[in-house]
C-alpha cells in the first residue's frame, strides 16, 4: 500500500519543488514591482493634488506679489485688471486722470 520512493519519483518531486520555488520567485518581484509602482505613482498623485490646492496650519500662505507704482500721481479712472488676474510686462492696468496735467500744460 505504501509506494517506496523510486529515483524517478524524487526527481520529479525535486524538479517539481525547483518550479515552484522559481515560480514563488517569480512571483514575488512581480508583486514588488507592482507595489513599488504603485507607491510611486500614489506619491505622484498626492503631490499633484498638494501643488493644485496648498495648505497650511498657520493661515499664512507664500506668493509672488510685486508692487507697482505709478510715475506721476492722480486719480485713477480705468482700471483694466481683475483681481487676481496674471499680467505681464507692458499690460496697462490702469488709466490716471490726465485733466490735471493737462491743466498745468497750458
Amino acid at each position: 500500500m505504501h509506494q517506496a520512493a523510486t529515483p524517478s519519483n524524487e526527481e520529479s518531486v525535486a524538479t517539481s519543488a525547483k518550479i515552484d520555488i522559481e515560480q514563488h520567485k517569480f512571483v514575488r518581484k512581480i508583486v514588488s514591482l507592482i507595489i513599488v509602482v504603485s507607491a510611486v505613482i500614489i506619491t505622484l498623485y498626492v503631490w499633484g493634488i498638494i501643488e493644485r490646492h496648498p495648505r497650511t496650519d498657520d493661515a499664512t500662505a507664500r506668493a509672488n506679489v510685486v508692487g507697482i507704482a505709478p510715475r506721476v500721481s492722480g486719480q485713477i479712472i480705468k482700471l483694466n485688471v481683475q483681481d487676481n488676474q496674471a499680467v505681464k510686462e507692458g499690460d496697462v492696468l490702469f488709466e490716471i486722470d490726465p485733466e490735471d496735467y493737462r491743466l498745468i500744460l497750458e
